[in-house]
């Protein structure tokens, strides 16, 4: 934990409106470190010192959230992390194994711009990639891209009828981006927010020699004040799903540098959370447990948008955090089969 997240998360406690009495904070604290021997950042991070938070002890110490990571990042396949980082990978390996993923127009590798039809490769200048752009967004379709490397929404961008005449491909020369048609949304999500694709993210844990799988959580996304993407570092929340029933649960929650809010309802539409039934979510999960086998990897982030027609596979991400997981959870060590995760970590 760096010295500017310390600091921004002492201010939140100190704003905070509702938080324990300073005497049950300090009992919770001693509590913390007596049990896991270690100083308890995460009573901070994951927000522990509010009142609704009785069961301290269900949630992840930062010592034992890093035992899990390094441990996964020491057993996960080297290939699954070339996947999961590169997204031009990532599409070819699962566009080969008839994982539905979105329809892929082309990328640039630097000055190198390639266009992607049926399945054939071309090279063109940047002007013919333009025109290419162009030509698909005539058809009604409207195109996103995104950095070949990279996570957070950082570079991500949205082209329309609207904005395509201000855009200068030669511009993106000095990086690698993958265009894609973009994701139509389902409408029923486009009532909570309909200015980005709202994606779920899955996070499962898999143990290969023991053939086990469990998801892990499952958490909503969603983009806020007019953003086009739907990370929450760009302002936007997360909401917790009800991983047995597809709902979404009471509360979302905004990043750490939003505040860490928690809130009932969206904050540009005042759509409220509780119950959302969400859209085609069994087949999501179907999804998912159908292609383990073709991504072993032992901590994965499923990013999945909901279309109209049922879910779409946008990215891969290996060893994603666990911090978001384990707020939305209630403590992921109350998960019924956080076991494997304890007999994963005892073996050598």
């Amino acid at each position: 934990m760096n010295l500017s997240n310390a600091k921004q998360r002492f201010r939140n406690l100190i704003q905070e409106r509702k938080r324990k009495p300073l005497t049950t904070m300090l009992y919770d604290l001693w509590r913390l470190f007596y049990s896991d021997k270690s100083l308890p950042y995460h009573y901070f991070l994951k927000f522990l010192y509010r009142p609704h938070i009785t069961a301290i002890g269900n949630y992840l110490s930062m010592k034992q959230e890093t035992e899990i990571m390094n441990k996964s990042r020491q057993d996960t396949p080297d290939i699954i992390d070339k996947v999961a980082s590169n997204k031009l990978f990532f599409h070819f390996y699962a566009r080969k194994s008839e994982v539905p993923v979105p329809s892929l127009i082309g990328w640039n590798l630097q000055d190198d711009y390639f266009k992607f039809n049926h399945g054939e490769i071309s090279p063109l200048s940047p002007k013919q990639f333009e025109e290419q752009i162009k030509k698909t967004i005539t058809t009604g379709m409207k195109v996103f891209y995104k950095p070949v490397s990279g996570m957070g929404g950082a570079g991500c961008g949205r082209i329309t009828e609207e904005n395509i005449d201000g855009l200068d491909f030669s511009d993106m020369i000095d990086s690698d981006f993958i265009f894609e048609t973009e994701v139509s949304q389902h409408k029923s999500i486009n009532q909570i927010y309909d200015k980005s694709l709202n994606t779920i993210r899955f996070i499962t844990f898999y143990d290969r020699e023991q053939d086990e799988f469990m998801l892990l959580a499952a958490l909503m996304r969603f983009g806020a004040k007019s953003q086009r993407v739907d990370n929450i570092s760009k302002g936007g929340l997360f909401v917790p799903i009800h991983q047995e029933k597809g709902i979404l649960k009471k509360y979302g929650y905004t990043h750490l540098h939003y505040s860490g809010d928690q809130r009932e309802f969206h904050p540009d539409s005042g759509f409220r959370f509780k119950n959302f039934k969400i859209p085609f979510y069994r087949e999501a999960r179907q999804l998912i447990e159908n292609n383990i086998s073709l991504f072993p990897g032992v901590l994965l982030g499923w990013d999945i948008g909901i279309a109209p027609h049922g879910p779409v596979l946008l990215e891969l991400n290996s060893l994603p955090g666990l911090m978001g997981a384990d707020i939305g959870y209630g403590g992921l060590k109350s998960h019924p089969q956080f076991n494997l995760i304890q007999n994963y970590l005892t073996k050598s």
